[in-house]
């Protein structure tokens, strides 16, 4: 049996594993010095720098060092405001609205496809700095990309959300995340993600029909 002085607080352990090791791992490895962050890292830590980088990533990184810089400290701020800007400069939809899915390692579109996955990705990222810095900015695009996903990915038939759309939010017949995934309208995971960044928006801004979809999709969501 393991002395109860020996146990370390579950809480302490995270702790020092995300400042440690895990935010230190980005912050080190994967900033582009150029801007943004690189786009993908080999299992020995070999950056290729060349790669695509892809709209999921670079919100997951916005929101963890929003959330980081919140719960954490401030050492933090510098990466959001980084991935924050890097996001409005080269995945942002100047003409149409929402996030392109990928651009290269310059930072120009290589997929200009509006996944609905990573709409509401942007949404919890924007959400999450806003909630962070006080950014008026960061909160209207949060709900612009709410009003984006309301319009464009609403099933007003059925109810949920549809996969995926063209630049111009028209019809898309290959609606899969990858080659791997299955070509359906709809699936449990962009749900999921809609309803985690629906929630993340509401702490923010009580608007009424924010409220009313983030209870759909939970009565949309369960079995």
């Amino acid at each position: 049996m393991i002395p109860e002085s020996a146990v370390v607080p579950w809480s302490a352990v995270v702790r020092h594993e995300l400042t440690g090791n895990i935010l230190p791992f980005w912050m080190n490895k994967v900033t582009d010095p150029d801007g943004g962050f690189y786009g993908q890292v080999d299992s020995n830590g070999i950056v290729d720098r060349s790669a695509p980088r892809a709209a999921v990533l670079n919100t997951r990184i916005l929101w963890t060092f929003s959330a980081a810089t919140r719960l954490v400290g401030p050492q933090y701020q510098y990466y959001a405001e980084r991935a924050y800007n890097y996001l409005i400069e080269h995945f942002i939809d100047r003409d149409f609205g929402g996030l392109f899915w990928m651009v290269d390692s310059n930072g120009e579109t290589l997929s200009d496809r509006k996944q609905i996955y990573a709409q509401a990705f942007g949404l919890y990222a924007f959400s999450e700095y806003a909630k962070m810095s006080g950014s008026a900015e960061s909160l209207e695009l949060a709900m612009r990309f709410f009003g984006l996903i309301e319009e464009y990915g609403y099933d007003p038939i059925h109810s949920g959300y549809i996969e995926a759309l063209k630049r111009n939010w028209q019809p898309l017949n290959d609606m899969r995340l990858s080659e791997k995934d299955l070509n359906t309208p709809k699936s449990m995971n962009t749900h999921l993600h809609i309803m985690e960044s629906y929630t993340n928006l509401i702490r923010l801004r009580r608007d009424p029909l924010l409220m009313k979809r983030q209870a759909d999709l939970n009565l949309y969501s369960s079995p």
